[in-house]
């Protein structure tokens, strides 16, 4: 009887670990905010970086810069001393208007350079 409820314990227990792998492995991906996608990852590789960056951006629209959006953008991504925060006074763009005056994460500072890029 006692070696009867132990195996039953032990299958319990096994079920509940199988459960919480496949969940992890399966589930835990369709619930993240941010899908990256291959290009996207190409250029977070390509100047080293990542996809856990904390750090963030402002682009505020000057009519008097001469500083183009992908220079600014350039410059975050070489950046020597990397700050939480940037800000660069940018001459306007069309393609870039959605992310104007708001501060950017990094999945969309890579966003909006691939759309630049194009």
């Amino acid at each position: 009887m006692l070696i009867k409820k132990k195996l039953t314990l032990i299958k319990l227990l096994f079920m509940r670990c199988l459960f919480i792998i496949l969940f992890t492995l399966f589930a835990l991906p369709l619930f993240s905010q941010n899908q990256w996608k291959k290009e996207e990852i190409a250029v977070l590789n390509a100047y080293g970086l990542d996809t856990l960056d904390h750090r963030g951006v402002i682009l505020h629209v000057d009519v008097q810069s001469d500083l183009m959006i992908n220079e600014a953008l350039l410059s975050f991504f070489k950046a020597d001393v990397k700050k939480d925060m940037s800000e660069f006074w940018v001459s306007f763009d069309d393609r870039s208007k959605p992310y104007l005056e708001k501060p950017l994460d990094i999945h969309n500072i890579v966003q909006l350079y691939l759309n630049i890029s194009k």
